[in-house]
């Protein structure tokens, strides 16, 4: 699977890494892993710097954006922050992260620290609901 992650329980937070390609499958195999570890709530560091093509097009992305929506999951989720290398996957995951606004706070950044620095103001500022 190309999208791996690390849990911290005692910190409440989730690191991901995508490696190479990724479908919208692997994207709603992701969020059913934390939606069932109880994760949700956790804050999540996004590392996307080793994405690779080909890359979902923007319309599957947004749809599925749209999707996670839907769902009307029964947990706070807490905020993500999404760190890439390339143009393309910075403007995708923009839009994804637009798609998202209304249900999770997400940005996204060129920078690991900076990605870490937003998520722990975020984390602090917003506490995060590690009962989801």
């Amino acid at each position: 699977m190309p999208i791996s992650h690390v849990i911290d329980e005692k910190q409440c937070q989730v690191h991901t890494t995508i490696t190479g390609p990724i479908t919208a499958k692997d994207i709603w195999d992701h969020l059913e892993v934390s939606r069932q570890k109880q994760t949700l709530g956790y804050a999540e560091l996004i590392d996307a710097r080793k994405a690779g093509r080909p890359f979902l097009s923007a319309s599957e992305l947004w749809q599925t954006a749209v999707s996670i929506r839907a769902l009307k999951l029964p947990a706070l989720y807490g905020p993500r922050a999404i760190v890439v290398a390339d143009d393309t996957v910075y403007a995708l995951s923009c839009l994804f992260a637009v798609g998202l606004m209304d249900l999770v706070s997400v940005s996204v950044f060129r920078n690991l620290r900076s990605a870490e620095s937003w998520l722990d103001w975020h984390t602090e500022r917003e506490g995060t609901a590690a009962t989801t």
